[in-house]
């Protein structure tokens, strides 16, 4: 009996010491928590339904970010998105509307009238009514003798432009911009011959202009003294119809002696940015949007004309981790570091607190074509090699993004970029990581960890 009071008391006192012990592991909740909504909706424009009547379906992405404070400091780390609920309604009753899921389906049954039918399709947030889009709805008026429509149709080629040289030049886009009318005699249609229309185009970025003479454009790159990649973008689109429209990537190299084919030169300025299929605008490390290795070989999440690089294009900068069991890695311990490799000579730089981490934290590259030039490494270890001569460097910053393994983390003191080969291991892939010790590439990363992806301008024959 003494025995078992003992063991008794013993499991109790344990009990609780491990309670307590538990509790103190509790996570802190914040002060406050806001929410912000975001409502967006693809297509955002309808064609014209026909007379005969028929559907067309909206895709709705509505979310809820969950932003938390300790205090008046706003912790983003926390931030939690969620779906969020939204309301659908149409001010014709002729358009009938279904919902299912993020999905709206317009419905409307065929026009027996002379009338030209429209109306209003509205999304709005639940909680936040003032957050909504609209969409104008159009059906054709039932046809009668001498009754007329247009279809228009807007071609361009080619759909892709070559990167400009730096010291600036032309070329040109051949525009194909036409109507046909379809008029309705005897009962049925007949159609028109094709009729050549006025087209819009504008462009975007500076350093590029533009000419049109009849069907062909003609874009300019001015010379690029700017230190860095122009991007830009050319619009061509149709007044008539504004669902025809091209929007071309522009993108200049800067005035330098670098090889058009030369990885250095072709790398992209930003990563890829949080908006699927755009780049980020900045290189701040909460610009860039984070991929697992299986979702970045998706290409549609790459603006046109780029894509992944592969790890013999990213050896072109970045050594490996190891070769042949010998370590091969570039040390970072002193903040800087040189290499020479395919005739380039590249000076790899931290810059920011990679201690704590900060916003601006990133690997500043620096690389300088030599040509024909005999240089030794010690040579270009001497920061007033780097200061002369340098009006042909090209400059790359690579932010510390950290990575996402379930939980975000080594943010401003990381980074972790995706290249497109798979390693030994099916389940792992290669990676390029930098830190405050060193970079190099490494095959020992799960393909479920989000990491940053710098991407690739194509070349020519890779569009072809």
């Amino acid at each position: 009996m003494k025995n078992s009071f003992i063991y008794s008391l013993f499991v109790i006192l344990f009990s609780g010491f491990y309670f307590v012990s538990c509790k103190d592991d509790e996570a802190i909740e914040p002060d406050k928590q806001t929410a912000e909504y975001t409502l967006s909706v693809s297509p955002d424009i309808l064609e014209t339904f026909s007379e005969q009547g028929g559907e067309g379906v909206i895709t709705v992405n509505a979310t809820k970010i969950i932003k938390s404070y300790f205090g008046d400091k706003y912790d983003e780390s926390l931030d939690e998105t969620k779906p969020a609920e939204f309301l659908v309604s149409v001010d014709n009753e002729n358009f009938i509307i279904n919902q299912q899921d993020n999905q709206v389906t317009i419905t409307v049954t065929s026009n027996e009238t002379a009338e030209i039918r429209t109306g209003v399709l509205s999304i709005s947030v639940k909680r936040d009514p003032s957050i909504v889009v609209t969409i104008p709805l159009k059906q054709k008026a039932s046809p009668i003798y001498g009754d007329t429509y247009s279809d228009y149709f807007l071609d361009v080629l080619p759909l892709n432009l070559d990167i400009f040289p730096g010291e600036g030049s032309t070329q040109t886009i051949n525009v194909s911009a036409t109507e046909k009318q379809m008029n309705y005699i005897d009962g049925e249609y007949v159609e028109s011959d094709f009729v050549e229309i006025d087209f819009n185009v504008e462009i975007e970025g500076e350093g590029f202009t533009y000419q049109i003479n009849e069907n062909e454009v003609s874009v300019t790159a001015s010379q690029n003294t700017d230190g860095d990649f122009r991007m830009g973008n050319l619009i061509i689109s149709l007044t008539e119809d504004p669902t025809k429209t091209y929007n071309i990537p522009l993108s200049q190299r800067m005035d330098t002696n670098f090889p058009e084919d030369h990885v250095f030169l072709r790398l992209a300025k930003y990563n890829l940015g949080l908006v699927s299929g755009t780049f980020a605008t900045n290189h701040n490390n909460d610009q860039s949007c984070l991929y697992t290795w299986n979702e970045a070989q998706d290409k549609s999440i790459y603006p046109a004309g780029y894509r992944m690089l592969t790890k013999e294009e990213m050896n072109k900068i970045f050594p490996d981790y190891k070769t042949n069991g010998e370590a091969t890695y570039i040390d970072l311990g002193p903040k800087v570091n040189y290499r020479i490799i395919d005739k380039t000579a590249y000076r790899y730089e931290l810059v920011g607190d990679f201690i704590s981490g900060n916003l601006e934290s990133a690997m500043r590259v620096t690389g300088r074509y030599l040509e024909n030039s005999i240089v030794e490494l010690e040579t270009i270890s001497n920061a007033s090699w780097w200061n002369s001569n340098n009006q042909y460097d090209i400059i790359h910053y690579f932010p510390a993004n950290g990575r996402n393994d379930g939980t975000l983390n080594n943010v401003g003191m990381r980074g972790h970029y995706w290249v497109s080969n798979e390693a030994s291991n099916p389940s792992n892939a290669w990676v390029m990581i930098f830190s405050v010790y060193d970079t190099g590439l490494q095959d020992g990363y799960g393909k479920g960890v989000r990491g940053s992806i710098r991407c690739i301008k194509m070349l020519s024959s890779e569009q072809e």
